[in-house]
Formats: structure tokens, C-alpha cells, sequence
């Protein structure tokens, strides 16, 4: 559940990220040194590299939260 809350709110974050440094590229043109900037390969790293930190990051939590016994939880509150 956690995780595929998680998954969504990265899925919409890199959907518009991704659209919007698309529609920005031609203006960092000048400050890129041999690569395009459209380039796809690199565009599908920096997407790849976000969602493997986002899964690291909403994974870690979501573990430590399925390994609590519920009934302890409830009565320490």
C-alpha cells in the first residue's frame, strides 16, 4: 500500500518533470558541451536514476513499517 502510493505520486512527479526539462531543454543549449540536449539516453538515465532513489527511499520506510505487529503499535499509543 505504501509503496504503490509512493509509486504513483514518482510516476506523476517524473511525467511532469520529464515533460516540463523537455520543453525547457533549448534553453540550457549553450551550457551543454557535446551532447544534444534532447538527448534520450540521458533523459532516460536521470528519469531511471530518480525512480531507483524514489523506490530506495519509500521502500525503506514501507519495511520497517510491515515488520510492527499491529496489536503492539495500537497499545503503546
Amino acid at each position: 500500500m505504501v509503496l504503490g502510493r509512493a509509486m504513483l505520486l514518482m510516476a506523476i512527479g517524473i511525467a511532469i518533470g520529464g515533460a516540463a526539462s523537455w520543453y525547457f531543454s533549448a534553453g540550457v543549449r549553450s551550457f551543454l558541451f557535446g551532447i544534444q540536449p534532447t538527448d534520450k539516453t540521458i533523459f532516460a538515465a536521470a528519469l531511471g536514476t530518480l525512480l531507483a532513489a524514489g523506490l530506495i527511499a519509500s521502500a525503506i520506510p514501507a519495511s520497517r513499517a510491515a515488520g510492527v505487529n499491529p496489536i503492539v503499535a495500537l497499545r503503546h499509543e
